[in-house]
């Protein structure tokens, strides 16, 4: 039942429903009490805890209400699906004080620990994430708090702590394809923040493989919905491609173009390959379709192009050119590489256009948007040209990736 939102209140007192006993009226008896005769009935109360709270009303005076468990978790419950976290989570501190039952408490703990995580409070969640893996191992919500307490030490940077606990779930029973899945991924994902590709690609290439082999198992007429195959357009499967796309195309960036000549040649071929392959991951989940993995990987592919010319720009330089020799070198480069630039320009429009199209929004609109704009303005007003060409002929390279800060594993959180 999901209760009309109080205001909030301050204050509270516990008064436990044992106390009702003690209102038992008397009663006159028309024999006298003979204990040896007298049949013994025990009466056992079992009433919910009433938890009561009180606050300062608008005229000074001391307003009080009086809730029971269920009402109170119903209605942290509400609080929490609004995202008012706050909210949600003091009511749920109350359920915990004031219940005896193992089934409020346990939900309790973990529902606390998503509202601590919509706060951002990450190391308090994973706190609340333990205690249930810890104290109720055996039950289903031990199994989700894997997955959430995984992500809190994802958002905390603690990469090294997730593929532990994902090693931990795999085997429980009872667990969904969907699960299996995501456990996959959210190792992979691990292991490509740690810069551990191999093992990376390993991980998300399970979750593309298993959803394959789901595919050709299920049947329309298939009762068991934990097998059902993922839909294209699902986030994890999104999600795999991406971070496959990820994994090739930070391997492309290692590639530095320098001299002798044949070194040159042989780094080039392998750039090349690793551009082929990031692309096409990234395209796997543009194609997909879903709403914020599809304009990201679309945002990545032009990255990809920019990456290129950039790193084809930082080519070392031949140390005999002298001044009028570099000019001409690097206009001719310049002249060389710029349908590199100016595919990733039409890149970002079709990518601009697609998430339009899908109703996307958030940062990967806003990426491309600044995108568009900063490639127009640069090949327009050659800005920065000449601090770029400086850098190259000291050995540095012109430009870093600006993209690190939205690789984040993303996943939906939900209440029990």
């Amino acid at each position: 039942m999901i209760m009309t939102r109080w205001q909030p209140w301050t204050g509270t007192a516990l008064v436990a429903g044992l106390l009702a006993a003690g209102c038992a009226g008397s009663q006159t008896r028309a024999e006298p009490f003979d204990p040896e005769n007298t049949p013994v009935t025990t009466i056992t109360y079992d009433f919910e805890p009433t938890v009561v709270q009180a606050r300062i009303g608008e005229d000074g005076r001391i307003e009080t209400r009086a809730s029971d468990v269920p009402q109170l978790f119903s209605e942290a419950n509400a609080y929490l699906r609004a995202d008012d976290y706050e909210e949600a989570l003091r009511l749920y501190d109350l359920v915990l004080e004031a219940t005896f039952d193992e089934e409020y408490e346990r939900v309790a703990h973990y529902n606390r620990a998503l509202a601590l995580e919509g706060m951002l409070e990450y190391h308090e969640a994973a706190l609340s994430y333990a205690h249930v893996i810890r104290t109720w191992p055996a039950s289903d919500d031990a199994t989700y708090a894997h997955f959430r307490l995984a992500e809190c030490f994802a958002q905390t940077g603690q990469y090294e702590r997730v593929p532990a606990l994902m090693e931990r779930v795999l085997p429980r029973g009872g667990l969904a394809l969907v699960d299996r899945l995501e456990a996959e991924l959210r190792w992979g994902y691990a292991l490509l923040e740690m810069r551990d590709f191999v093992g990376a690609d390993e991980h998300l290439q399970n979750v593309i493989r298993g959803n394959q082999q789901a595919l050709v198992r299920w049947s329309p007429e298939s009762t068991d919905w934990r097998e059902r195959p993922l839909e294209r357009n699902d986030a994890i499967l999104s999600q795999a491609w991406f971070g496959r796309g990820r994994i090739y195309h930070e391997l492309f960036r290692e590639v530095r173009l320098v001299l002798p000549e044949a070194r040159l040649t042989e780094d080039l071929v392998a750039k090349t390959q690793l551009f082929e392959q990031s692309q096409e991951a990234y395209l796997h989940a543009v194609r997909s379709g879903n709403r914020y993995w599809a304009p990201a990987a679309g945002f990545m592919v032009g990255q990809l192009f920019e990456d290129f010319y950039y790193d084809v720009l930082a080519t070392e330089v031949p140390p005999e050119f002298n001044e009028v020799e570099l000019e001409v070198y690097f206009e001719e480069l310049r002249a060389f590489i710029a349908p590199a630039m100016e595919r990733a320009m039409g890149v970002y429009e079709n990518n601009l256009a697609m998430a339009y199209r899908l109703g996307a929004e958030g940062v990967w609109v806003e990426d491309t948007l600044a995108s568009i704009e900063r490639i127009d303005q640069y090949l327009r007003e050659r800005e920065g040209w000449e601090t770029e060409h400086r850098l190259i002929i000291e050995h540095r390279h012109p430009r870093s990736a600006n993209y690190a800060g939205h690789m984040q594993f993303r996943s939906e959180r939900s209440e029990r």
